[in-house]
C-alpha cells in the first residue's frame, strides 16, 4: 500500500508545532532567567531597585510563553520547561518581597523619650532639651548636610 502525499502531510503535520512549542518554551525560560539578571544589572537605578518592574515584566512574559508552549504541546519535556518559568517567577517574587521586608523596629513608646542633651541654637547659645520640655512638648528635627 503506497502512501499518498496527502496521507504523509496528515501524519507529519504536528511536527512543526512541536518544534515551535519547544522554541517557545525555551524562549520563555530564557526571558524568565533574564529578568533577575536585568534587575541585577540595573540595580544602580533606585526606582528599579525598589520596584523590580522591568524584571517582573520580563519574567511575566517568559511565564506566559511557557504556559502557551504547554498549551500547544503536552510532551513531558515541554511541560517541564514551560512550567519552570512560572515557578521561577514565583520564587523570584517571593525572594524579592521577602528581601524588602523591613527589620523589626522598636515600638513607638520606646522612641518618644529622647536622652537629655544640650546643643547650640542658631545664635550660638546653649539650649538644653530639659529646658525646652519644661515649657511644653518638643519636636526634634534633624537636617542632613549643610544649610
Amino acid at each position: 500500500m503506497s502512501t499518498t502525499p496527502r496521507d504523509y502531510v496528515a501524519q507529519t503535520s504536528g511536527r512543526p508545532k512541536q518544534r515551535q512549542a519547544l522554541g517557545i518554551s525555551i524562549l520563555g525560560l530564557l526571558l524568565t532567567i533574564g529578568g533577575p539578571m536585568l534587575y541585577m544589572a540595573l540595580m544602580a537605578n533606585s526606582w528599579i531597585r525598589a520596584s523590580g518592574a522591568p524584571a517582573f515584566v520580563l519574567m511575566f512574559l517568559g511565564s506566559m510563553l511557557g504556559i502557551r508552549a504547554v498549551a500547544r504541546d503536552h510532551r513531558l519535556a515541554i511541560r517541564g520547561i514551560g512550567l519552570l518559568s512560572p515557578l521561577l517567577t514565583i520564587l523570584f517574587a517571593y525572594i524579592f518581597f521577602w528581601g524588602l521586608k523591613l527589620p523589626p523596629s522598636q515600638t513607638f513608646e520606646s522612641l518618644t523619650i529622647a536622652p537629655a542633651f544640650t546643643l547650640p541654637d542658631e545664635e550660638g547659645r546653649a539650649v538644653s532639651l530639659d529646658e525646652v520640655v519644661a515649657s511644653g512638648p518638643a519636636l526634634l528635627v534633624f537636617y542632613r548636610g549643610y544649610w
